[in-house]
C-alpha cells in the first residue's frame, strides 16, 4: 500500500508540475519495492522515474534509467515492459537531439512483432484492459514520437503521415473511451 501511495503521489506531483517532488516519491516507492524483494515491480516503477527525469529535462539520466529497464526486460524476456521503454525513451532521446536513436527505439516499439508479443503476455496474465493498453494506443503513441522526429528533421511529408496516423489513432481512442463510458 505504501509503495502504491508513493507512486501515485509522484504521478500527482508530476501532473501538478513538480517533477522534482515526483522523483522523490518515485524513489520512496522504488525503495519499498526493493525492500520487499519485488524486482519486477521495481523495474516497472522505474518507467515512471524515467518519465520524471525527462520532465526535469535530465535527459541523460532518463535515458540511463530506460537503458537499465531495457536490460532487465531483455534478460527476463518481458516484451510488455520493452514496449513501454520503447514508447517512453524516445522523448528523452529527443531532448538530447538524438533523432536517429529516438526513431529507431520508437520503431522497435511500434513493430507488430513486439506489440503482438506484449499483447500475448498481457492476455496470458490479466485482462487486456487492466494490464496493457490496446495496440492502437501504443501505435498512436509511437506515431506521435515519429511525428516529432520527422518535424525536427524538416521531413514534412513523413511528419504529415505520422501526424495523420496520430490524429486518427487519437480520435479512435477518444471514441472508444466515450463508447465505454456510455455502456
Amino acid at each position: 500500500v505504501k509503495t502504491e501511495l508513493y507512486g501515485e503521489l509522484g504521478n500527482l506531483a508530476d501532473i501538478q508540475g513538480h517533477p522534482d517532488r515526483a522523483v522523490q516519491y518515485a524513489r520512496l516507492s522504488l525503495d519499498n519495492l526493493l525492500r520487499t524483494g519485488d524486482t519486477t515491480g521495481y523495474y516497472y516503477g522505474m518507467i515512471n522515474l524515467g518519465i520524471h527525469y525527462k520532465n526535469l529535462r535530465q535527459f541523460d539520466t532518463a535515458v540511463a534509467t530506460y537503458e537499465a529497464i531495457r536490460a532487465y526486460a531483455q534478460r527476463t524476456k518481458d516484451d510488455y515492459l520493452l514496449v513501454y521503454v520503447d514508447l517512453n525513451m524516445p522523448y528523452a532521446l529527443l531532448g538530447l537531439n538524438r533523432l536517429d536513436a529516438a526513431r529507431r527505439v520508437a520503431e522497435e516499439g511500434m513493430s507488430l512483432s513486439r506489440l503482438d508479443a506484449a499483447r500475448r503476455v498481457a492476455e496470458e496474465g490479466m485482462s487486456l484492459s487492466r494490464r496493457m493498453p490496446e495496440s492502437l494506443q501504443l501505435r498512436t503513441e509511437a506515431s506521435k514520437v515519429l511525428y516529432e522526429i520527422a518535424k525536427r528533421r524538416q521531413d514534412f511529408p513523413a511528419a504529415l503521415t505520422y501526424h495523420e496516423e496520430w490524429v486518427a489513432g487519437h480520435d479512435s481512442l477518444l471514441n472508444n473511451e466515450r463508447s465505454r463510458q456510455l455502456n
